[in-house]
């Protein structure tokens, strides 16, 4: 009988230790999920970024080309304006075949010829309407 005391009584402490191993199982498991998790995020958000930076890394020749435009653009702006200044000033009463005449042989001629760098065949009213206006 006291052997079996014993048998019970060591059995109640092993228990005892299995009970709290499984809890410190249970918390480690918990935390190695919460590990997992925030690992994955992580990922996540990395390929995201590696995504967002490829699309820039396209975007950036894009933007190189819209910048030298954008300068050829300004560089020819005083003899766009001068050109559809004067169309504005002495093509009014005029039909469409002189008025094209003026622009393209006159007006234009006459920047090119003093070096005034202007826009071949520009198109005066794109030049001074958005297109929202004309619609």
């Amino acid at each position: 009988q006291s052997n079996l005391a014993a048998a019970e009584k060591k059995l109640e402490g092993v228990k005892a230790k299995v009970a709290e191993l499984n809890v410190m199982f249970e918390n480690q498991m918990a935390e190695k999920k919460r590990i997992e998790d925030g690992a994955n995020a992580l990922a996540r958000k990395a390929q995201q970024a590696s995504d967002l930076i490829g699309g820039l890394a396209g975007e950036q020749k894009r933007w190189g080309e819209d910048a030298d435009a954008m300068v050829e653009s300004k560089r020819r702006l005083v003899g766009d304006c001068a050109v559809t200044a004067a169309f504005i000033s002495y093509c009014g009463p005029f039909n469409q075949e002189f008025r094209n005449y003026m622009i393209k042989d006159k007006f234009t001629g006459d920047c090119i010829k003093r070096k005034v760098p202007v826009t071949e065949n520009l198109n005066v009213i794109s030049f001074t309407v958005d297109p929202a206006t004309i619609a």
